[in-house]
């Protein structure tokens, strides 16, 4: 401070020493199939999500499992135009700054407090792109439509213990 006093963010919640263990596998079956001009490419992943946090000597492990489907559809009416869709189920995980439980500062003047037990969520994404091109006319056609909808925000973890 101006006046030579100290401020110690540690007494006031602030200090994180905060670990975070994140890791995950997955298993994926995904099948193709052509029908003349159209190319058809469903594909369902399990994946398996293994976390831990560790904060002021408290360790707390949490898993989760899911099945997350993907489905790809490409039409290709000759080489120079072409038509493409892409759908998939997605998982976000909360990152550090979300799961530490003191205060963060975030910026100048935010603060921020994160908390230890949450969750993920889960979104939609849909994109479909159509592409045309022709040397003759002079023409070269790009349009897309991006789609992302969250079906589930990120959630707290209830643990009762008795």
């Amino acid at each position: 401070m101006s006046d030579g006093t100290m401020n110690n963010f540690n007494s006031s919640g602030f200090g994180n020493d905060f670990g975070y263990d994140f890791f995950t596998t997955y298993l994926g079956l995904e099948y193709k199939l052509q029908v003349g001009i159209a190319t058809f490419k469903p594909a369902l992943f399990f994946h398996s999500y293994l976390w831990s946090t560790q904060q002021f000597d408290e360790m707390r492990t949490f898993n989760k499992n899911l099945l997350l489907p993907q489905l790809t559809f490409k039409i290709d009416f000759n080489n120079s135009e072409k038509l493409n869709f892409k759908y998939s189920l997605n998982a976000r995980f909360p990152g550090v700054n979300q799961l530490a439980d003191n205060f963060i500062l975030s910026s100048f003047n935010s603060v921020f407090k994160g908390n230890t037990n949450l969750e993920n969520q889960l979104y939609h994404t849909a994109f479909i792109t159509y592409y045309k091109f022709s040397l003759y006319r002079g023409l070269n056609l790009n349009l897309s439509v991006n789609y992302n909808r969250r079906t589930t925000t990120i959630k707290i973890i209830q643990n009762l213990t008795v």
